[in-house]
This record gives structure tokens, C-alpha cells and sequence, in this order.
């Protein structure tokens, strides 16, 4: 296995394992691997999950950052919406990582979760509740721009925490993504389900019909014609109330058309969802990478 340190403000970094090149391989994975050697992608044999992409590094930093700024505060201004989304939605975070290789962004946010769970709160009084209910609603609009607040809350949520992981290719699941969550995830308790094959072309869930609080996608907007399928896809999974789908690509990959651009042209067809771009710092003579956060309205 390899560490990755992914440093998330100039004081924390967050820590990740994953699987390193030279495993020992079964003759699938042996097929697979020859696939990768060759081509970034084979379309329809091998969707680039055994590569661990920089968008999918750009995801877990995000992620990093809205669990960091939530710690700063404390949480607490985060704690009196979640108690108003709880009483309709129950307690809880469930995750969704589409195309997830080495599923280091799903496994990061689980991680994230499940260390926000067991945090210890001070306890309020029944008046300091109410001040910051009513604070919380004076403020409730700007703070829905707020991407990395979004993402605070649903980090916030508390046990149980489901993390469900799908991939094009089983085999990319069976050696980047279970060791990812065995070496990661291990002492903690999160539920945990792996779904391969394409993406539900229908809009049907890949869990049952059962919505995520979090969406994740990273490099998964390369082909043009599958961008329609993703949304239709990430958006039949997201909790109506709450969700938050951060998508990580490139702005464009080329030769093949598509990217966060081509994102953003398909989910401006809609009028039922908001979409922010996060920051991400620019590399002069590298492709543009993005961070777009959707949510409903």
C-alpha cells in the first residue's frame, strides 16, 4: 500500500492509504491491467479505475477543508438545522462515490463522518437553543451559497454512517477500492456496499431506490455523452433535503469533449438545481480542474 498526505489547511493534513502498483493479480485483473498499461480507458472494457486521477486528490482536499472549517466553529452552528433536517429525515449520513476507484473521496468522507460522530458536545441551555434557532434562520439564505457549510452539515450528521461505492469494473472495486476501505476505514462503523457496472441509464438508484445526503464524482465527465447519464444518475440519488453532489473533473479533456464545462451546459438546462464552482488554485500551463457542488432548490 501507499500513503498519501493530503494537506487540507497550512495546519492539517489529511492521511489516506491506498493500494500501490505490483500486486499480486488474479488473470481478470491481470486483463485489466494490460488494458490500463495501453490506454487511459478501453469504452465499455475499462473505465480508468485502478489510476488514482487528480481530480479525485482535488475531492478529498474539499472534503478535508468543509470538515476543518466546521471544527473551527465547533460545529454548534451547524447543529440546529441538523436537528430540524433529522426529525424528517432521521439521524444519519449516507454516501454515494459513482465511478470510485480507488474510492478515496468516499472513503475520506466516511472517515470525516465518522470522526464528527464521535465528537463530544458541550451541552447548551434550552435559551442559548433558541438564540441560534432564530439566528440560524436570519441567516439560513446566505449560508445556503455556502458550499463548504452545505457539506459541514451533512458531515455532521452522525451514526449511522453508509458509505456505498459503484464502479464500471468489478475488479477495480476488488483491488483499489476494498483496500482502500480496509486500511481506512477498518475501526470504524461504517456500512459499507460495493455495486459494479454501468450507470442506471434509467435514473434508477444503484441502492434500492434509497437517496444519499452526500454524491460524490470525480473524472467522470470525460465522455460527452455520458455527462446526461451522470446527472440523471447523481441526481435520482440525492436527498432532496440537504444533499450536496460534488463533482471534481477537468474543465475539458481533450479529444474526447467533455469535462465541468460540459457539466455545466447539461445541468443549465434544468431549473430545479443550484450549482457553485469551488476554488481550486490554477497550475499555469495545466488543464483547468474544478470542484462543482450541486444541490437542490
Amino acid at each position: 500500500r501507499q500513503r498519501l498526505a493530503f494537506d487540507v489547511s497550512s495546519t492539517t493534513t489529511l492521511d489516506m492509504y491506498a493500494a500501490a502498483p505490483g500486486q499480486q493479480l488474479d488473470s481478470a485483473a491481470q486483463q485489466l491491467t494490460r488494458q490500463k498499461a495501453a490506454h487511459d480507458r478501453v469504452r465499455g472494457v475499462y473505465e480508468g479505475g485502478l489510476t488514482i486521477w487528480e481530480c479525485s486528490r482535488d475531492l478529498v482536499r474539499t472534503l478535508g477543508q468543509a470538515a476543518e472549517t466546521v471544527s473551527r466553529d465547533d460545529g454548534k452552528e451547524e447543529q440546529q438545522q441538523q436537528q430540524e433536517a433529522e426529525e424528517e429525515d432521521g439521524k444519519g449520513v449516507r454516501i454515494l462515490e459513482l465511478g470510485c476507484g480507488h474510492a478515496l473521496p468516499g472513503v475520506a468522507a466516511a472517515k470525516l463522518a465518522a470522526a464528527r460522530s464521535t465528537e463530544t458536545e458541550t451541552p447548551e441551555t434550552e435559551t442559548e437553543r433558541k438564540a441560534k434557532r432564530r439566528r440560524r434562520s436570519a441567516e439560513r439564505k446566505n449560508e445556503e451559497s455556502d458550499t463548504f457549510a452545505a457539506v459541514a452539515r451533512v458531515l455532521s450528521r452522525g451514526a449511522p454512517l453508509v458509505l456505498h461505492l459503484q464502479d464500471y469494473n468489478e475488479v477495480a472495486l476488488r483491488l483499489a477500492a476494498k483496500p482502500a476501505v480496509r486500511w481506512n476505514l477498518d475501526n470504524l462503523n461504517v456500512e459499507v456496499r460495493y455495486f459494479s457496472g454501468a450507470w442506471c441509464t434509467n435514473g434508477v438508484l444503484p441502492a434500492n431506490g434509497q437517496c444519499y445526503h452526500l454524491v460524490l464524482s470525480s473524472e467522470c465527465t470525460y465522455e460527452v455523452s455520458d455527462v446526461p447519464v451522470l446527472v440523471k444518475t447523481a441526481l435520482a440519488c440525492l436527498a432532496r433535503r440537504g444533499g450536496v453532489w460534488l463533482d471534481a473533473s477537468k474543465a475539458h479533456y481533450f479529444g474526447v469533449g467533455g469535462g465541468a464545462d460540459e457539466l455545466r451546459r447539461v445541468l443549465a438546462k434544468r431549473d430545479d438545481v443550484r450549482v457553485d464552482d469551488v476554488e481550486l488554485p490554477h497550475v499555469p500551463g495545466e488543464n483547468i480542474r474544478r470542484v462543482t457542488a450541486i444541490r437542490w432548490l
